[in-house]
């Protein structure tokens, strides 16, 4: 018995196989990337209402700072007890240089973040892509509990001069 093979009949196979794989891996990466989508309009939307909530006691809690670089606040993490600065910060007051303007909201610093330079000229978070979105969103998140722990000394202290004041 002879077996003839027909080879065009396999190579349609073949390729119809391939392109029902490839349609469905395109079906799972957009699928993926529809997810991501909403997750990071859910991180947007979170940026969104935090600034506007920091905002409104931003200037309470921090000042104003000094007079040319006014309105900006190191985003700080807690490492081994310690606030370490990051290299992002909060604008809360926007600032117009010569030629450029800087609205409210979070930034990335283009510095090395060492404490001593200016929060200034960064890219918005917003602007960022992928890990460095997510990192910068990661960095925000874990600064709350830094915040908290700000605002509930600061009401301590506001608490310890009324009592002072009602003596």
């Amino acid at each position: 018995m002879v077996v003839i093979i027909n080879n065009n009949a396999l190579i349609g196979q073949r390729r119809s196989l391939i392109m029902t794989n490839l349609v469905v891996l395109q079906e799972k990466v957009q699928a993926m990337l529809d997810g991501e989508k909403k997750r990071r309009e859910k991180a947007l939307k979170f940026l969104d209402e935090f600034q506007a909530i920091l905002e409104e006691v931003a200037e309470d809690i921090w000042g104003t700072g000094n007079s040319e670089y006014k309105g900006t606040v190191w985003v700080r993490n807690k490492k081994n007890d310690k606030n370490e600065v990051t290299n992002f910060y909060f604008r809360f007051i926007e600032h117009e240089g010569n030629n450029r303007y800087e609205c409210n909201g979070f930034f990335e610093s283009g510095y090395d973040c060492s404490g001593y330079e200016y929060p200034l000229w960064g890219e918005e978070i917003k602007d960022l892509k992928g890990s460095n979105f997510w990192n910068a969103i990661r960095c925000i998140m874990d600064w709350i509990p830094v915040l908290i722990e700000v605002i509930d000394n600061r009401s301590e202290s506001r608490n310890k001069l009324i009592n002072l004041v009602n003596i």
